[in-house]
């Protein structure tokens, strides 16, 4: 601050304006630059821990993408649906699937497997008759939501699952 600014507002102002651009100035410290003590983790040393466990209930789901079936031709896809994840590594769900402006799947029955590591992430396998998708997945170490992202070549999807009950 200029010494103009503050023989401007007065003595009283000027302590009160100087005593919050420092307490803003320690914030932004604390903000940017992180605290300063021996405990921080470095990339590698996470404290979140994360298990198949760590999915378990309703999930709700939703997600666009795009698919180039063998033709080569890029079409869009979308799917929602409902997932039970039993946090042991399995589960079922229903889902409904549009390609391009057709429907696929409504309401349809589905298996899936996943495997979550500790670092929180991992894989799962989505089984519809006898075809699957295969995605990673990024998960929440609460459980409340997780990522997914297609890995099944030729395929452009992610979406995120949101637990909505135990």
């Amino acid at each position: 601050m200029s010494r103009s600014l503050i023989s401007r507002i007065g003595p009283r102002k000027s302590i009160a304006v100087l005593a919050s651009a420092g307490a803003l100035a320690t914030a932004g410290t604390l903000v940017f630059g992180g605290p300063s003590n021996a405990d921080t983790a470095t990339p590698g040393t996470s404290a979140i821990q994360c298990s198949n466990a760590t999915l378990k209930g309703h999930y709700i789901f939703g997600a666009n993408g795009t698919s180039a079936p063998s033709s080569g031709a890029t079409v869009p896809i979308s799917t929602g649906g409902l997932d039970h994840f039993d946090g042991k590594g399995g589960g079922t769900g229903i889902a409904t699937f549009v390609v391009k402006d057709s429907l696929v799947n409504d309401h349809t029955p589905i298996t899936l497997s996943y495997n979550i590591k500790s670092d929180c992430s991992g894989k799962a396998s989505f089984h519809l008759g006898d075809s699957s998708a295969n995605f990673n997945v990024y998960a929440d170490p609460s459980g409340a939501s997780f990522v997914l992202v297609a890995t099944d070549p030729g395929n452009v999807l992610a979406g995120t699952e949101t637990r909505v009950s135990r």
